[in-house]
């Protein structure tokens, strides 16, 4: 049975991009060596994080003040680089799932950090807007393991607080991100999801994708008898798809869980603070597997009204 994989993070890859490392896992480009076992310090693996640097800011459109890293961690930045008044955008609630104290402000002329974990490079973003961009690549960039930061180069050294040697974004900055072992595997499979996102025309063609299939998806929830969504449209996500089951049917939602699983259906289970159920339709999802949510969830409803 083919499985559609709607997990929020890890999350689905590019299958192109699973198949390269994989290979490169066993002879990477042809030296002999596994991906696995090369040196970080090797011009092999330069020419890769090299690369994929290059190709971020191909794709996003950076601007030379930045800065790109890919770290094996990221942290929040209010308290070492950027100064206290920093307000903080959160695209996403992963690192504040409980809430937080948040002073949205866009206009205001302190420096603006976002985490765009569960979008970057799903959509057009206008970098310069931001004096910070970071997130984990388990989403729409890569495997977990590797982190990516966009930062501009004004904000650095703007805090009279001693900072850590690791903790200092400069020092990943004059060592190329290899101030200490950066995590290989995951920045070379990183490097073939922003190839096969090129490949594709750019984040300008994942847009209307992924436009497509949270259409198709938020269609079907908005014409259900049983199924509801749990954001108002205007706010709703392309990437994290939320609904639950309508008043009347809360005692169907354990069964429509199996019965999703039995065709195919992975990680729609909502989040655990939240219940209900949650589709993560990141970059890779084809949109076969969203069509074949649609099928489930109405058959589903065909059975049980």
């Amino acid at each position: 049975m083919k499985k559609h994989n709607f997990n929020a993070g890890p999350s689905v890859l590019p299958r192109i991009a699973i198949e390269n490392s994989a290979k490169a896992i066993i002879d990477l480009n042809g030296s002999g060596l596994s991906l696995l076992e090369i040196s970080h310090r090797s011009k092999d693996f330069q020419a890769i994080i090299d690369e994929a640097v290059a190709l971020f800011k191909e794709l996003l459109n950076i601007p030379e003040n930045y800065h790109i890293l890919f770290l094996g961690f990221t942290y929040v930045p209010k308290n070492y680089t950027i100064p206290a008044d920093a307000d903080y955008f959160h695209i996403t609630t992963n690192n504040t799932i409980y809430g937080s104290e948040l002073h949205v402000d866009l206009d205001s002329p302190v420096p603006l950090v976002a985490d765009m974990s569960s979008d970057i490079l799903s959509r057009p973003v206008d970098v310069s807007k931001y004096a910070m961009i970071y997130g984990g690549a388990q989403k729409n960039l890569g495997p977990a393991g590797v982190t990516f930061v966009i930062l501009r180069e004004d904000i650095l050294g703007k805090t009279d607080r001693p900072i850590p040697t690791m903790l200092d974004y400069r020092t990943h900055i004059k060592e190329g991100s290899m101030f200490n072992t950066p995590p290989c595997f995951a920045i070379y499979t990183c490097l073939e999801t922003l190839k096969w996102i090129k490949g594709l025309g750019g984040v300008n063609a994942i847009q209307e994708m992924n436009r497509k299939k949270a259409q198709l998806l938020y269609d079907t929830i908005d014409a259900s008898k049983i199924f509801i969504g749990t954001v108002e449209k205007d706010s709703r996500s392309l990437m994290n798809i939320c609904f639950i089951m309508k008043e009347g049917y809360k005692d169907k939602e354990d069964a429509f869980m199996e019965f999703a699983k039995s065709k195919g259906m992975i990680g729609i289970k909502g989040h655990r603070s939240v219940g209900g159920f949650r589709a993560s339709t990141y970059n890779a999802l084809p949109i076969e597997s969203v069509q074949a949510l649609v099928d489930c969830m109405n058959e589903f409803e065909k059975a049980n009204v």
